[in-house]
């Protein structure tokens, strides 16, 4: 098996506000290639995924979202996890 270098630049992403409520904002590095971001609840299910149509924001529409904590992924084109945040929706 061959070894896979990630360089990983989570420092650059940014989710606000947090609490969120109705809608959150990600922002993140255009050279990241972010293709897909996954929202998941405490126990790990998946809630939505988002296609980004800029790259390097996205606006997440949290309007049928249940509140409580939540885990955004952000993933590239190959499916692996650029970086995650953890944030509130109210």
């Amino acid at each position: 098996a061959g070894l896979v270098t990630v360089t990983r630049s989570e420092d650059d992403v940014v989710l606000y506000p947090n609490p969120a409520r109705g809608s959150v904002n990600v922002l993140f590095p255009a050279g990241a290639d972010v293709r897909n971001i996954a929202l998941y609840n405490l126990i790990g299910k998946p809630v939505m995924v988002y296609r980004p149509a800029s790259s390097s924001s996205a606006n997440l529409d949290l309007s049928g979202v249940p509140a409580g904590v939540y885990f955004v992924r952000l993933l590239d084109a190959q499916g692996h996890v650029v970086a995650t945040r953890r944030f509130t929706h109210q």
